[in-house]
């Protein structure tokens, strides 16, 4: 009996636990990636925090909140 052929894909691939996105992280219902993003391509400074974003989203949904809240 011929040995079996190997896939190419390695064990550990199966055991990664699944993505969990910026939002899911942060709590908030903006996109987290997305203002990163935008705040890089924006270039306002040389470096950008990884935590920029969630603090940005954190704030735009408590200003869009009340807002809604005034609205009423």
């Amino acid at each position: 009996m011929p040995p079996k052929k190997s896939t190419g894909k390695s064990k550990t691939l199966s055991k990664r636990k699944p993505t969990v996105s910026g939002s899911k992280k942060a709590d908030t219902l903006f996109p987290v990636g997305r203002l990163n993003r935008m705040i890089k391509q924006g270039r306002y400074s040389e470096r950008v925090s990884s935590s920029a974003g969630a603090f940005l989203a954190a704030v735009l949904e408590y200003i869009a909140g009340e807002f809604l809240e005034a609205a009423v």
